[in-house]
């Protein structure tokens, strides 16, 4: 039987002990959402949350062989030459179910060139440009929490005309439209090249490099698409792999004769043999 006493000092003991432990707690934060890629379930506050995001995988080759800079390669023809460097801008991505459409969701304020000589303006542009070289091989092209599954992807080889009045020199350090040791940027007029390809025409250790560059007005609206079954996992990056098959890229070029001007009409006819985007 209790005490008077035992049941009176029970009730301010029990009370004290709940304070104590609720001073204590401290709400886990974490994200709560499970479209997240660090969605935690134990989390009592949601905060912090990071999303999927789509990269690019590249997988650079010429034919069978994997693209190594400066290595030496054989056209159809027999001719050997030496392939130095392939860079490229990707833009503009677009995933398709069906009628949806969906595309990366960051976007970014940029300074851009502005009518008159000295006028530069701010503008809001979707952030999903890719600089793509030969290291590395994955690329993160935007956040892209949409998951599921699709049935064609779709990006551009260079940029949209809006970011081709993007000033470089204003925009974030490292940023792939900011200044670049390969200068892609030409001028305000021109904006960036999409494609710039190095190579020696043949092996010879005098042969000066060449240097064909695709730009504006190359080709305008030039769209790499790959259809087929693409899956995004919830809670998860979504991954595109784009193979760049460089031997394609020079089907049907003589290195033997002519000047690069005079081959780059085949380049371009070229590219969607050479850059295509597979499930």
């Amino acid at each position: 039987m209790k005490s008077a006493f035992s049941v009176k000092l029970f009730g301010p003991l029990a009370l004290l002990a709940l304070v104590v432990f609720t001073a204590c707690y401290e709400p886990k934060k974490g994200c709560l959402d499970i479209e997240a890629v660090n969605f935690d379930a134990t989390a009592d506050e949601n905060c912090c949350c990071n999303y999927p995001r789509l990269f690019v995988r590249l997988e650079h080759r010429y034919d069978t062989l994997t693209f190594r800079e400066g290595d030496v390669y054989q056209q159809p023809s027999g001719h050997w030459f030496r392939l130095q460097k392939v860079i490229f801008y990707l833009s503009d991505f677009k995933v398709y179910r069906g009628t949806e459409v969906f595309g990366v969701t960051d976007s970014l304020k940029m300074y851009v060139f502005g009518a008159g000589a000295a006028d530069t303006l701010q503008q809001y542009l979707t952030n999903d440009f890719v600089l793509a070289r030969r290291t590395p091989l994955e690329y993160a092209a935007g956040a892209f929490p949409e998951s599921g599954t699709f049935d064609r992807v779709q990006c551009r080889l260079g940029l949209p005309n809006a970011a081709q009045s993007v000033i470089p020199a204003k925009a974030p350090a490292n940023h792939p439209l900011s200044e670049q040791t390969e200068r892609l940027w030409l001028d305000r007029t021109r904006g960036f090249e999409a494609m710039r390809v190095i190579f020696n025409r043949d092996t010879l250790g005098a042969t000066a490099p060449d240097t064909i560059s695709l730009s504006r007005p190359d080709f305008d609206n030039f769209m790499l698409q790959g259809a087929g079954t693409f899956v995004h996992e919830s809670g998860y990056d979504f991954y595109v792999l784009l193979v760049a098959d460089y031997r394609e890229l020079f089907s049907g070029i003589d290195l033997t004769q002519g000047s690069p001007s005079s081959w780059k009409a085949q380049f371009v006819a070229n590219l969607p043999n050479a850059l295509q985007i597979q499930d």
